[in-house]
């Protein structure tokens, strides 16, 4: 195997800390300027990886069983098929269930085979579109780097909301993941395709959290922009965008009754080991 690295492989950051890269892609598709700009990101922002760059799917499903790869890159130009590229990917995890990257070509279809044949791991794979941005690559390796704290504690609900998509003036309905001081993330239907930066506005019923506001009356709207689309489509991450005040109030209220639900089943399941654990059955 490590004969192989002379070929397929280049060495980047600390060889002691064993982690590898596994890029997977074709020269005849790659540009060669392309290939030596997605090098220098890698060197830059996972400096801590060693890379090994191959052409062959035989050679890549061979150095998930005997490398300690961490991170798999699948470039479009591997197979210039998304399809094949998620069929592949299916492959990798059965040998090594590490986190997998791709570059679409077409995203709905990569998010649609996706969501069929690998959609438990949604979690932890993500994907790029083509053509590239390299700031956004950036980004997201620098995130892979380096373990940062989130901005805000997110609190899990499982409610159902109206969402209302500001720019194609369309009313869906979704589910209200988590909510925080600074953003939320929704789980829709894939039919519901939602775009990056996207402007939406959740509506949410302030009765679940027994709040009554003189102002929003029954219904609490919140701004958001679409920052983050999971792999299978389903759940998208939002930044919180125009917030005033008074929102702000608001939305304390509702995270401090979440937090005191939440405070209170850890009580109980504490004192007593029958207590039934449920998800969040207040917000239903």
């Amino acid at each position: 195997m490590e004969n192989m690295d002379a070929r397929i492989s280049e060495d980047f950051g600390n060889k002691q800390r064993k982690k590898y890269f596994l890029f997977v892609y074709s020269s005849h598709r790659l540009e060669n300027e392309a290939l030596r700009s997605f090098e220098r990101v890698l060197a830059s922002h996972l400096s801590g990886y060693i890379l090994i760059k191959t052409e062959e799917p035989d050679e890549a499903l061979k150095a998930l069983l005997v490398k300690n790869i961490e991170i798999v890159f699948i470039h479009s130009s591997f197979f210039n098929d998304d399809s094949v590229a998620v069929e592949f990917a299916a492959e990798c995890k059965k040998r090594k269930k590490c986190p997998i990257i791709f570059s679409a070509l077409n995203p709905h279809v990569l998010i649609k085979e996706y969501k069929n044949k690998l959609n438990l791991y949604h979690e932890m794979d993500d994907y790029f579109s083509e053509p590239i941005d390299l700031d956004e690559m950036k980004k997201k390796f620098e995130k892979i780097g380096k373990v940062k704290p989130r901005a805000a504690k997110r609190f899990l609900t499982n409610m159902k909301l109206e969402v209302f998509c500001l720019g194609k003036n369309i009313k869906t309905t979704a589910e209200l993941v988590d909510i925080s001081l600074v953003g939320f993330s929704i789980n829709a239907a894939l039919e519901n395709f939602y775009s990056m930066n996207e402007q939406i506005q959740i509506k949410i019923p302030l009765k679940n959290f027994k709040i009554f506001h003189e102002l929003y009356g029954d219904f609490f709207k919140l701004s958001g922009k679409v920052k983050r689309i999971s792999i299978n489509g389903e759940n998208i991450g939002c930044s919180l965008e125009y917030l005033t005040t008074l929102q702000s109030e608001v939305l304390i209220l509702i995270l401090e009754y979440i937090s005191s639900i939440e405070n209170m089943k850890k009580v109980f399941e504490y004192t007593s080991p029958l207590f039934p654990k449920r998800n969040n059955e207040y917000l239903s």
